[in-house]
């Protein structure tokens, strides 16, 4: 927290309620502080550049098919005013009480400068069953990319299980594990306060 802003950061499977939770989180913090909270919340999803081609298949859940850097510079400007511009916001007002950045994707993890401005680090655990009904399932509200259960199986499915080794697994407890097969945003909510009251990142009601 050098730059007095607390970076909340959210991973987890596709379809595991990361952007649900972020969005009532923001909404949560802004409801509670009121004028004094300035909060923005920086999806990776923003960053996405181009499918990548593996021995797989073609991939959208390859680390290459973000653009890490710009994500990470976009996260700089946030908390100090320097780096990639954010198009159509102003920086965190400094005389704010309590301001909180989140950053939330499928693969958030993966660059260890953007781990390491994170103050807090939530994955929403989902199982490969769930993850892959969720993913193929019809185009909806939450799911406006639908793949197909092959694509699933062979390409989305090991992608994750491959970035949670190497991205997740590793930061041990510094991680907070949020079960998410049951899709319940008011518990979500619930566990992702509790943790960051733990931490002391977000006072007592």
């Amino acid at each position: 927290m050098a730059s007095g802003i607390t970076v909340i950061g959210l991973t987890g499977a596709s379809r595991s309620g990361k952007s649900v939770l972020a969005a009532r989180l923001r909404d949560h913090l802004v409801q509670r502080f009121g004028q004094d909270t300035v909060l923005r919340v920086i999806g990776l999803d923003n960053f996405y550049k181009h499918a990548v081609q593996t021995p797989e298949g073609r991939s959208e859940e390859h680390p290459d098919t973000v653009d890490h850097e710009r994500a990470f510079q976009t996260v700089l400007t946030a908390l100090y005013g320097r780096g990639q511009p954010v198009p159509g916001e102003s920086n965190f007002d400094p005389t704010a009480k309590q301001r909180y950045l989140i950053v939330e994707g499928f693969i958030s993890f993966h660059d260890r400068r953007l781990v390491a401005l994170m103050d807090a680090k939530i994955y929403m655990r989902l199982s490969q069953e769930e993850c892959i009904a969720r993913r193929s399932a019809p185009r909806g509200p939450y799911n406006r990319n639908p793949q197909s259960v092959e694509y699933c199986k062979k390409i989305l499915w090991p992608a994750h299980v491959d970035y949670v080794s190497k991205s997740v697994t590793p930061l041990g407890p510094q991680v907070k594990v949020i079960e998410a097969d049951t899709f319940n945003p008011d518990g979500f909510l619930a566990d992702a306060l509790a943790h960051l009251h733990s931490l002391g990142l977000v006072p007592a009601a």
